[in-house]
């Protein structure tokens, strides 16, 4: 299982300047792969129309609720065109920003975990079809990344 790294080092004790090997601390990669997604309409937590992206573990047709486990991406405001790369935000949002995203696990009776992380987007203005890549971690540090190209589900969305 591939390992994500980060090297943490410390120096100083009582005034004095100590030279301490490097420790890592690890997160594994989740053995959960999500090789399947579909795009459409959607709504942010705040009532922002903006596109909604479900990556999921089994094939799904976008009727009926999704197949857990899987992970819910919401983007407000997505400019079409050009890729971009979006850092995911907390519950509580930057104005500042102009393009918004979160993701959200979702797992069976499980609470939704909310994910921190980077989101490559495109978004085909012709097809409306979405592609992009992701890295994602939990708060546990359990982290998830792929890519995905995903067809674009017609039907209205009502936010608010």
């Amino acid at each position: 299982m591939p390992r994500i790294c980060q090297s943490i080092v410390s120096s100083a004790t009582w005034g004095a300047l100590v030279a301490l090997p490097a420790v890592a601390s690890c997160a594994d990669s989740s053995p959960l792969t999500f090789a399947h997604s579909i795009a459409g309409n959607g709504c942010t937590q705040e009532d922002i129309p903006g596109v909604e992206i479900f990556l999921t573990a089994d094939a799904w047709s976008g009727q009926a609720p999704a197949p857990v486990p899987y992970i819910r991406i919401e983007v407000a405001r997505p400019h079409a065109g050009a890729p971009i790369d979006i850092e995911m935000s907390p519950l509580k949002r930057d104005l500042a920003k102009a393009t918004l995203a979160r993701a959200a696990l979702h797992r069976d009776k499980s609470p939704t975990v909310w994910l921190t992380g980077i989101l490559h987007f495109q978004q085909d203005s012709a097809s409306r079809s979405v592609a992009g890549s992701y890295s994602f971690c939990a708060d546990d540090r359990t982290c998830f990344s792929g890519s995905f190209a995903a067809p674009w589900r017609p039907g209205p969305t009502r936010c608010g």
